[in-house]
């Protein structure tokens, strides 16, 4: 028993561990999301990855990855549906970080993309010491003189080097798409489904994860493999892909990794996208 689920778990295990830690288009989509977005929507682009992950190892224990292998004009059309969605990430990327950050008083590392007005307020009433120098938030100040309040019932954000983020927002709020300050330029924030359907479209269109599964399972799995065998197989690969790429999540959009990743973002963000295209460009060319 040892022998026949063992010795083949530790098989897949090892070599699933060192595909998923070897920089691909799922982990350039990781890093690109926790360097852009907030945790949230981060860690949902992980478990879009995992998702996509799960479908592989569905058709591969269901024998239908021999079928996408053999089938070319099936194969080569989630090739190009692959390039083409990278060369998109990867286009989208850099128009998304064309503006060069402006030398301004960075937000401290305490401060966050809110979800809210109603989760900046909360934070403000907690700890209203953290509110950088230069940042004024409306709508609850105190009392003021008429001419003072004129101008500032529109309930901005208003910082010093002269941005304004509009707080008046549609109420369900990050649906509409709203803004993160990102020095001088304005990144619109996607949704935590968009997030988890961008990491799930990244791995399903990757047909190199078709091939190295396969492969993975053919040299495992036998025809005498009992089914709950492979689920076990199945279920640890999708878990251990959420646990790794969460934690890099975690871990950029920690407060303190962000305070010191914000000086060369821009710069990582450029590179990001380069290479998003150019393993899209390199899928085109990709053969069996």
């Amino acid at each position: 028993m040892a022998n026949t689920f063992l010795l083949p778990f530790l098989t897949i295990a090892s070599l699933h561990f060192l595909a998923m830690i070897t920089p691909g288009p799922d982990f350039i989509l990781a890093t690109k999301n926790a360097l852009l977005y907030p945790r949230r929507q981060a860690v949902y682009t992980s478990l879009g990855i995992a998702l996509g992950l799960s479908i592989h190892i569905s058709y591969c224990i269901l024998g239908v990855a021999i079928l996408i292998v053999e089938s070319h004009w099936l194969f080569n059309l989630i090739k190009y549906l692959g390039a083409i969605y990278l060369i998109y990430i990867g286009v989208t990327s850099w128009l998304s970080n064309t503006t060069a950050p402006a030398k301004t008083k960075t937000l401290a590392p305490e401060v966050q993309p809110f979800d809210s007005r109603r989760e900046l307020r909360k934070q403000i009433s907690v700890a209203p010491n953290i509110i950088p120098e230069g940042v004024q938030v409306s709508g609850k100040a105190p009392a003021q003189t008429s001419s003072e309040a004129s101008g500032q019932h529109s309930q901005n954000l208003t910082l010093s080097s002269g941005t304004n983020l509009d707080a008046r927002r549609d109420p369900k709020g990050v649906k509409s798409g709203r803004d993160f300050i990102k020095g001088e330029g304005s990144i619109k924030i996607i949704t935590p489904w968009q997030a988890l359907c961008q990491g799930f479209l990244c791995n399903l269109l990757n047909p190199k994860a078709t091939l190295f599964l396969l492969g993975l399972f053919s040299l495992v799995v036998k025809p005498a493999t009992p089914i709950w065998q492979q689920l076990i197989y199945g279920i640890w690969m999708v878990s251990t892909t959420f646990i790794w790429f969460a934690t890099i999540a975690c871990l950029i959009t920690h407060p303190q990794a962000r305070s010191k990743i914000a000086q060369i973002q821009h710069t990582a963000l450029r590179v990001v996208s380069v290479f998003f295209v150019i393993m899209g460009v390199s899928l085109i060319f990709f053969t069996t």
